[in-house]
């Protein structure tokens, strides 16, 4: 059975306030989460990336977002696993070599 049945890919970018308070030097690229639905995504970025710090206003929302549709040359190389359920960048949990190298780097 396929434990990623349901889940949908989205690239959120977001108005950042002139004050630019914290989190956003992480989202000035925007926000790639894989989720449940839209509002599942939404819980999942203010989790992890803004946590205590208000979403900021949403610009625009890329549904069933895709590897080809990201930039390649910041996005690509150093974004997390979107095909699962999650915060996928910006990647705070792993680099891309702790990820290729498995569970033993860690």
């Amino acid at each position: 059975m396929a434990r990623n049945v349901g889940l949908t890919r989205y690239w959120i970018n977001f108005a950042i306030p002139s004050e630019r308070p914290s989190p956003s030097y992480q989202i000035g690229r925007g926000v790639g989460v894989t989720a449940f639905d839209f509002e599942d995504a939404k819980r999942l970025v203010q989790d992890q990336v803004f946590q205590a710090v208000p979403l900021f206003e949403i610009e625009s929302v890329v549904e069933n977002v895709t590897w080809d549709d990201l930039e390649k040359d910041h996005v690509a190389k150093n974004m997390g696993v979107m095909v699962e359920r999650g915060v996928w960048f910006p990647n705070f949990w792993e680099s891309s070599f702790e990820r290729s190298q498995g569970p033993a780097v860690r």
